[in-house]
């Protein structure tokens, strides 16, 4: 065994074992991101200047002797070196080279407590569980792709250890002087989470405030003792070791979560359960339609395009995210209809129908709609995430939905469910023209802009560039609208009567209203400029 020297940065030498597989490219990329870990590092322990180019740290990509990595503590000689594992067999190279960084994070972690403590005393304690939970929870904020990634070997592993323990002893009250038992790291680690999610400290805050025990930095930080008693007790709640809580017939859950911060935990407004939705393109299929004379677009003439029905056969994905909630159990109701386990779902809503002689004016009716529907966990370390999703083989229209969502705490039937709610659409028939129409409605409104860009330097017309849109309520609204477009209209003819009379014939069009709606002085026949003259 040789160990080579990749080279060296301004606080660091980089070195790797050349008879272990992967070593020199890890090197590599150390070098290209230590300099910037550690200066985050010291930010985060407010503590600089423990390295410069006479006390440099050695980096070795090699064999840590039975870990992941290890360090020998600080030392102002220059002999101050982190061992990490070369991650060999590891693929992508990327992944294996996120691994070395997280772990040169975590050693380097524990290293600026040594030196922190040698500086203003004792506080974190780099081979103890409250020190270990430290280095672990700055790998996790430094690298979360890669401490989540299974082939590393991280992940709520550690964090579960002690949450799955049937006694959930107190290792915040009290610091295991070793650092090998993740029931006991695991504490400290998810109360780090807690300081940081739930009570709002900043990371620089709870690493800089740190005292002897995990409580001594609660102390520090909130002024008053009881961090032990609020973090159980909370947990307790929303992650109870039994169920039932209590009585005969009683077992132990088991609690497998995707990441390793269970916060923050609420039971009140600071909740959210937002939906998102997405149509998934599936394979398209068309079918004849016909020939139409229309217009593309306002400022433009009518002419003859060819049009098909597009099926675009999609799925729609529709995602909620709740947050502030321990174990979300989501009830799906669509269109009022709640979803099932039957995995079919039979639902009436509003329907749009394209129309090719009219477009961007369809026809909309009720109809029933019936469509598939699988619920699925899509939870990552990002967070919680529960997912419907609708697929349907009729070929209806676009498809008007309500979403919405009824959410409760799977073992705190005390907390009151939240809902939410949210509108979407599906698209599964519509009018699909040839391409000689889509280039025509864009040069359409290129003309619309450049007419824009040069009556708004004359005067404002707000309500030209901003057509109406009511919403659901709308009437009232509506018809304020169509008063300010007489009224902005009337204004135009008298500066240019022919784009006045243009403009009135092409938005009477677009409003599916008689020109005489608009009450244009001297416009009595406004259909002749319709027809492309």
């Amino acid at each position: 065994m040789t160990i080579q020297t990749q080279g060296t940065s301004a606080r660091m030498v980089y070195q790797w074992d050349d008879t272990i597989n992967g070593s020199q490219q890890r090197a590599v990329a150390l070098q290209s991101s230590c300099e910037t870990d550690l200066t985050r590092l010291e930010d985060l322990f407010d503590e600089y200047h423990g390295f410069d180019s006479t006390n440099r740290a050695t980096i070795v990509v090699g064999d840590p002797g039975g870990g992941l990595a290890s360090n020998f503590g600080y030392h102002s000689d220059g002999s101050t070196l982190i061992t990490v594992t070369a991650w060999s067999g590891v693929n992508p190279a990327a992944t294996a080279d996120t691994g070395v960084r997280l772990e040169f994070v975590a050693e380097m972690c524990e290293i600026l407590m040594g030196l922190r403590n040698a500086r203003k005393g004792s506080s974190w304690d780099p081979g103890g569980s409250n020190g270990e939970g430290l280095s672990q929870y700055l790998a996790e904020l430094f690298y979360p792709g890669g401490y989540y990634d299974s082939q590393l070997g991280h992940g709520p592993s550690r964090m579960t250890a002690w949450l799955n323990d049937p006694t959930r002893p107190d290792w915040v009250t009290k610091t295991d002087p070793e650092d090998k038992q993740a029931g006991r790291y695991g504490c400290a680690f998810l109360f780090l989470h807690f300081l940081h999610s739930q009570k709002g400290f900043s990371v620089k805050d709870i690493i800089t405030k740190g005292g002897i025990t995990l409580e001594d930095t609660y102390r520090n930080l909130m002024g008053s003792p009881g961090g032990w008693n609020e973090f159980s007790a909370l947990l307790n709640r929303f992650f109870p070791l039994f169920f039932p809580a209590t009585g005969p017939g009683q077992t132990q859950i088991q609690y497998s979560p995707e990441r390793c911060n269970l916060f923050p935990l609420y039971d009140n407004y600071r909740r959210t359960s937002p939906i998102g939705t997405e149509e998934i393109a599936g394979y398209p299929t068309s079918t004849p339609g016909g020939a139409v004379v229309i217009t593309p677009g306002l400022l433009c003439t009518k002419a003859e395009y060819s049009w098909n029905w597009l099926d675009p056969n999609s799925s729609l994905a529709c995602t909620v995210r709740p947050t502030g909630f321990g174990n979300p159990v989501v009830s799906w109701v669509i269109d009022g209809t709640a979803v099932g386990g039957a995995g079919s779902l039979n639902v009436t809503g509003p329907v749009d129908l394209d129309r090719a002689d009219h477009p961007g004016q369809p026809d909309r009716s009720v109809q029933a709609m019936t469509f598939s529907a699988v619920v699925s966990d899509v939870s990552d370390y990002t967070g919680a995430a529960l997912r419907l999703t609708l697929k349907t083989a009729d070929h209806l229209g676009t498809e008007q939905l309500t979403v919405e969502t009824n959410i409760a705490e799977q073992y705190a039937p005390d907390i009151p469910p939240l809902g939410s709610v949210s509108w979407t659409t599906l698209h599964t028939h519509g009018v699909r023209y040839e391409p000689r129409y889509y280039a025509d409605r864009d040069a359409c409104r290129k003309r619309w802009d450049e007419f824009i860009d040069k009556y708004v330097r004359v005067r404002d017309i707000n309500i030209l560039l901003t057509l109406p849109d009511p919403g659901p309520d709308g009437l009232r609204r509506a018809a304020y609208a169509i008063q300010e477009l007489q009224r902005e209209l009337r204004r135009l003819q008298g500066e240019d009567p022919e784009m006045a009379a243009r403009l009135g014939a092409e938005l009477a069009g677009i409003l599916n209203v008689s020109p005489a709606t608009l009450q244009l002085a001297n416009l009595t026949d406004l259909t002749d400029l319709t027809d492309g003259n």
